[in-house]
C-alpha cells in the first residue's frame, strides 16, 4: 500500500496577462511506502482537481480534473493546474487521487464476511486550505478522506514533515478498518474476544491507544461507539497534531457525523515513565496498539506500560497491529510472554497492490492477562 504525500505544499500563482482569467496551483508530490523507504514502483495515472470550500457530497459538476502520469523510477512528480476563480468558493483545496471523481478512498464494510478487510491501493491526499492571497503560508499537513461506511467518513490529518511518528502508517488503517468490520456485524471466529467487547449490547467502552500518531484508530471507534469513552496517548510531539484531529473531528458537521460526540481527549503517555495520574485511575475495557513495535530498542518499554495497564485493568482486551518489517521484532512476542500477557488470537490483513517488496500483510493479535483467560 502506498500514500501520495506532498514534498512541496501547493501554492498559487496569479494570472500575469490582463485576459488571462486562470489561476494556477502548483504542487510537487511523491507516492511511497507508510515509513517512506520505497516508491511506488509501476505506472499510473494520478488525478488533481481543485475543490472549493462549498463541495456537494457527490462533488461538482464543473470539476475540472487532469491526469499526471508516475511512471516506474519516479520519486517526485510535479503538478500544475489551473482553474478558473469564477467557479471556485474560496478557500480552495488541491485533491490529488487515483480514482477520478471521488471525494473519499473507499475502504467499504464487505457484505459478505470472507471478503475481508478492503484497502485503497494508494492513498490520496488533500490540501490545507488556500486562500486567494500571495505568499501565503500554508499549513505542513495533508488531508485523508476514508469511508468507513456508507454513513460514517473519516477524515484524518498526518505531518509533511519527516517525522515518521507524523505519518499515517498501513496498521493503523488496517486495525482501524478492521475494527470497523467488526462492529458492523462481521466477526471474526479468530479474534473472539475484540469482536465480544465490540458488539457487546451495551457501547459504553472505555478505551485507550498508546502510540496513536495521528490519532486514526482511536477517531474512527469514534464515530462507530459515540457512547464510548476515548483516551488517545502518545509523546509531547505528536500532541498538536492528536488534539488537531480530535477538534477536527468534534467540530466537524456533515451528513456522515453523527449527533453523539464520544468523550474523546489525549494525555502525553512516555513508555519509559509511570503512567500518569489520568491514564493511572481509570480502568480500560479495550486498549489499542497500531505499529509501534517497528523500534525494537523501545518494545521493553511498551511491554512494560501494558503490563502496568492490565494489572490496573486485568479484564481488558489488547489488540495490537503490526507490519512485521525484520525479524528483531520478533522480541515484541517474547516480552509478552514474560509478562503473562498471552496471545489468544491472530488474523492476518493482507495489503493491496501489485507489487509486492515483502510486507504485504498486516498481523493483527488479540492479548489478554493470563488469568483473566483461565476466568472466561
Amino acid at each position: 500500500m502506498y500514500y501520495i504525500r506532498f514534498l512541496k505544499q501547493p501554492t498559487l500563482s496569479a494570472p500575469t496577462k490582463p485576459n488571462n482569467q486562470y489561476t494556477q496551483v502548483k504542487a510537487l508530490i511523491t507516492i511511497t511506502s507508510d515509513l517512506g523507504d520505497t516508491f511506488y514502483p509501476g505506472d499510473v495515472t494520478v488525478w488533481a482537481t481543485v475543490r472549493g470550500s462549498s463541495i456537494p457530497r457527490r462533488g461538482c459538476k464543473h470539476e475540472q480534473w487532469i491526469p499526471i502520469n508516475w511512471r516506474a523510477g519516479y520519486r517526485s512528480l510535479p503538478i500544475q493546474h489551473s482553474f478558473l476563480e469564477s467557479r471556485i468558493v474560496w478557500p480552495i483545496r488541491l485533491q490529488v487521487t487515483t480514482q477520478r471523481r471521488t471525494l473519499t478512498d473507499g475502504v467499504k464494510i464487505p457484505g459478505v464476511e470472507d471478503q475481508g478487510v478492503q484497502l485503497p491501493d494508494i492513498v490520496s491526499a488533500w490540501s490545507m486550505p488556500l486562500e486567494a492571497a500571495p505568499d501565503q503560508e500554508v499549513q505542513r499537513m495533508v488531508e485523508r478522506r476514508f469511508s468507513l461506511s456508507s454513513s460514517h467518513e473519516l477524515r484524518i490529518y498526518e505531518e509533511t514533515v519527516l517525522s515518521l511518528a507524523l505519518h499515517q502508517r498501513d496498521a493503523g488503517l488496517a486495525l482501524s478498518i478492521f475494527l470497523s468490520q467488526t462492529i458492523y456485524s462481521h466477526p471474526s471466529s479468530h479474534l473472539p474476544h475484540l469482536h465480544s467487547v465490540l458488539t457487546a449490547p451495551s457501547t459504553n467502552l472505555r478505551i485507550l491507544e498508546l502510540g496513536a500518531g495521528c490519532g486514526i484508530v482511536s477517531l474512527s471507534l469514534a464515530h462507530l461507539l459515540p457512547s464510548s469513552s476515548i483516551l488517545l496517548t502518545d509523546t509531547p510531539e505528536a500532541q498538536p497534531l492528536i488534539t488537531h484531529n480530535i477538534n477536527s473531528f468534534l467540530t466537524t458537521t456533515s451528513p456522515t457525523t453523527t449527533t453523539t460526540k464520544p468523550a474523546i481527549s489525549f494525555e502525553v503517555l512516555q513508555w519509559e515513565d509511570p503512567l500518569p495520574q489520568k491514564v493511572a485511575e481509570q480502568l480500560f475495557d479495550l486498549i489499542l496498539v497500531a505499529d509501534c513495535t517497528y523500534n525494537p530498542s523501545s518494545v521493553p518499554s511498551l511491554v512494560a506500560t501494558l503490563a502496568a495497564l492490565v494489572q490496573r485493568s486485568p479484564n481488558t482486551i489488547i489488540a495490537i497491529a503490526m507490519k512485521m518489517r525484520h525479524e528483531s521484532e520478533k522480541i515484541f512476542f517474547e516480552l509478552m510472554a514474560k509478562a503473562d500477557l498471552e496471545e489468544v488470537g491472530h488474523v492476518a490483513v493482507p495489503l493491496p497492490g501489485a507489487f509486492s517488496d515483502g510486507e504485504e500483510k498486516v498481523d493483527i493479535y488479540e492479548y489478554v492477562a493470563s488469568e483473566h483467560k483461565t476466568r472466561s
